[in-house]
């Protein structure tokens, strides 16, 4: 029994000798090679070392941190033959419009737009526009001929329209000098021969005016200005029915019962026409508040109708009758009016 408990402790003294050697082994980096005669072997590269864990005793130092994991990148053919992934589109900012496929706008957003372009717009014109209205009155500077340079045949005097036109205007001021002015005209006169003293019918010229104007502001409540512009000639020619038709006099046509069938089948007619004319004028604003202001203005233009006379039917011998003419309407123009100043 005794010899048996003997064995046993020699076996478990050597056991746990030979642990704490192989543990100093590891602890060294393995066995060295003995050699009489060499000098102390190199030291051995060192490497991982892997902990063992002993019979039950806690390993001498911590356990090794977990080793990295390494990714490889494919090879370069591999990249190469890769597509590229597909460019996404940069995203807009710009808010998409109703008719884009945009939402609709609500009424406050709507009304915020109104505002702020009614607000764009009254800032350009402050200072930049003006709109009025003229009270104009014409009167022809020419009105008569001897009978041997009439105006056409047996025409010698024209009676113009003296009634007065209202006629809208505005201004736009490039700069507080200069600008340009818009307005319009119209002016008809009757005719009368001199060895009947009745008419043959009544002529109308009208159109726009466009001029270049410039002015003077001051410290004064009066602003003059002028200006130089052409104006567009728009000229037709009324003939007098019984005219017309041929009958000597209206009183003549009347007593037949004003027939629509011409008197031996005569038929008269007067036709005009005329170009484009120069215009000056010049005037004065006199401010009455900050956005209203008076306006007296003086207009000069010379303008001469080519006209024309055709006669088909006999009073005697002759079928037919052609004459040519000129209607001269060079006339002033004074007016009156009220403007609104932006």
């Amino acid at each position: 029994m005794k010899k048996s408990v003997l064995v046993s402790l020699l076996v478990s003294f050597s056991f746990i000798v030979s642990a704490r050697a192989y543990e100093d082994w590891l602890k060294t980096g393995g066995e060295a090679e003995e050699s009489a005669a060499a000098p102390a072997p190199a030291p051995a590269a060192p490497r991982e070392v892997v902990p063992v864990k002993l019979l039950g005793r806690a390993p001498a130092e911590p356990d090794p941190a977990p080793a990295p994991v390494i990714y490889y990148e494919p090879e370069a053919s591999a990249r190469a033959s890769a597509p590229a992934p597909a460019s996404m589109p940069e995203k807009s900012d710009r808010r998409l419009m109703w008719w884009e496929g945009g939402s609709s706008p609500s009424s406050d957003e709507m009304l915020e737009s109104a505002s702020a372009a009614w607000t764009a717009v009254s800032d350009f014109l402050d200072g930049h526009l003006d709109i009025g209205v003229r009270m104009t009155k014409h009167e022809l500077e020419s009105s008569s001929r001897p009978p041997e340079n009439a105006f056409l045949g047996n025409i010698t005097k024209l009676d113009g329209d003296e009634d007065y036109n209202m006629n809208l205007f505005f201004d736009v001021m490039f700069i507080k000098y200069v600008g340009i002015e818009y307005t319009s005209y119209e002016l008809s006169a009757d005719t009368y021969n001199w060895n009947t003293g009745t008419s043959d019918g009544s002529m109308e010229i009208s159109g726009p005016i466009w001029s270049i104007i410039g002015r003077f502001p001051n410290q004064t409540r009066f602003t003059p200005y002028a200006g130089i512009g052409k104006a567009s000639v728009d000229a037709s020619f009324s003939n007098d029915r019984w005219w017309n038709l041929g009958y000597p006099t209206e009183a003549y046509w009347l007593d037949a019962g004003s027939p629509s069938t011409g008197y031996r089948n005569i038929r008269r007619e007067i036709t005009v026409d005329g170009d484009d004319q120069n215009v000056m004028f010049f005037g004065c604003a006199i401010r009455i508040t900050d956005w209203l202001s008076a306006d007296i203005y003086y207009r000069t233009m010379d303008i001469t109708l080519d006209a024309h006379y055709h006669r088909t039917g006999a009073y005697e011998q002759d079928d037919a009758q052609d004459l040519d003419g000129e209607f001269t309407l060079d006339h002033t123009t004074l007016g009156f009016g009220l403007k609104y100043v932006f």
